[in-house]
């Protein structure tokens, strides 16, 4: 071998390697960048738990009913629908109907009654969709997420150009559905927090059962949501007992991990708390959907339909701890029956994620559908 063919057999790999250390430090120049906008977004937050934990007994007493798995009773009855009306270029109609959790919300009407916009294309009729077998989609919020114009502008708009129904879920606490006290979308008291979550569960579920058990829905179904939503998209599927899909979008395991370990923490009225952060932390630990996840998995009598699962995570998220996205994909990945898995790791933050990277979470909601075989 020459010389220069030496040196050209040193230099070229350099090159090489070099190009490639560029692209990766401009990958995470990039991303922590974009994680700006979580350190703007955390001066502009409301102030949770304003009022402070609430009782240790009723907090306890929510989380073990979502320990019972008793989403299979639920279910949706006396579905009332409003009137359907153009809006943002789709058709859309509100329905409600009596939360299967009404034992364990404030007694109030507007709380106890769980409020959807059902949102399909244009000129198309949703029973028809329906029977015909068309996909459907819930959504489940985001952390302060109230009304459905947002999730209806930039999603569920997007998915009736392609004949997918959304079912927009207003959870309660927030919009419709706030107590008469509440000053803003925050949860007044920490004991709240299990009783949205386990709302999410069982309402979530009890859309499913209405639309296969009373509607006779037999086409592809997927559970999806960002944030919070993300989460409880992930945990409602381990009660879900038909073929479902999951993209659940920048989620945490657990609220301990956003409210305590994330930037959420800094919004926090911890005065309100006189054990500080240990009580909170243990109590919302409680709440560990990786823990669910692995329960499932170990219980050899349980029905475990088929499904798909995708998690969008962001490299310098702020507000989910990197440690507590890994924690619930290392479970989920794991479930049985699963027809397609993916982690997709995007540059950039929490805000970055949902303000910028939602035609990439479309793309995966297609995904998600397009990989589950019935």
């Amino acid at each position: 071998m020459s010389r220069s063919s030496t040196q050209l057999a040193l230099i070229v790999p350099g090159i090489i390697g070099l190009s490639f250390g560029l692209v990766l430090v401009n990958r995470q120049l990039k991303s922590l960048a974009l994680s700006i906008l979580d350190h703007i977004g955390s001066f502009l937050s409301v102030t949770y738990f304003r009022d402070g934990l609430g009782t240790t007994e009723e907090f306890l007493r929510t989380v073990d009913a979502m320990n019972q798995n008793t989403a299979d009773n639920a279910n949706a009855v006396n579905v009332e629908f409003g009137e359907w009306s153009i809006k943002d270029g789709v058709n859309c109609a509100r329905a409600t109907f009596s939360s299967p959790i009404v034992d364990f919300l404030p007694n109030q009407q507007n709380t106890q009654n769980v409020q959807v916009e059902i949102v399909v294309p244009a000129g198309a009729s949703f029973e028809d969709l329906i029977q015909q077998g068309n996909s459907v989609v819930i959504h489940l919020p985001a952390t302060g997420d109230e009304g459905f114009s947002l999730r209806r502008r930039y999603i569920a708009k997007s998915l009736a150009d392609s004949g997918i129904v959304s079912i927009i879920v207003q959870l309660p606490f927030y919009g419709h559905r706030r107590l008469s006290t509440q000053k803003d979308s925050s949860l007044p008291l920490a004991e709240y927090m299990p009783k949205q979550s386990l709302a999410a569960v069982m309402e979530t579920n009890a859309i499913i059962r209405w639309l296969t058990s009373s509607l006779g829905f037999s086409g592809k179904l997927a559970i999806t949501g960002i944030s919070f939503g993300g989460s409880m998209s992930a945990l409602s599927s381990l009660y879900c007992k038909v073929p479902h899909a999951v993209i659940a979008h920048v989620p945490a395991n657990s609220p301990a991990d956003a409210y305590v370990d994330g930037y959420l923490s800094r919004s926090v009225a911890w005065h309100k708390f006189p054990d500080g952060k240990k009580l909170l932390y243990e109590l919302l630990g409680l709440m560990d959907i990786a823990k669910e996840a692995k329960l499932l998995i170990s219980d050899k009598s349980a029905v475990i339909p088929a499904r798909t699962y995708i998690q969008i995570t962001a490299m310098h998220d702020q507000y989910i701890p990197h440690f507590s996205a890994m924690k619930l994909y290392s479970q989920m990945q794991l479930l049985p029956n699963l027809k397609h898995v993916k982690l997709h790791l995007i540059p950039g933050g929490h805000g970055s994620a949902i303000l910028i990277d939602y035609p990439f979470y479309l793309q995966c909601i297609h995904e998600g559908l397009e990989k589950l075989i019935l």
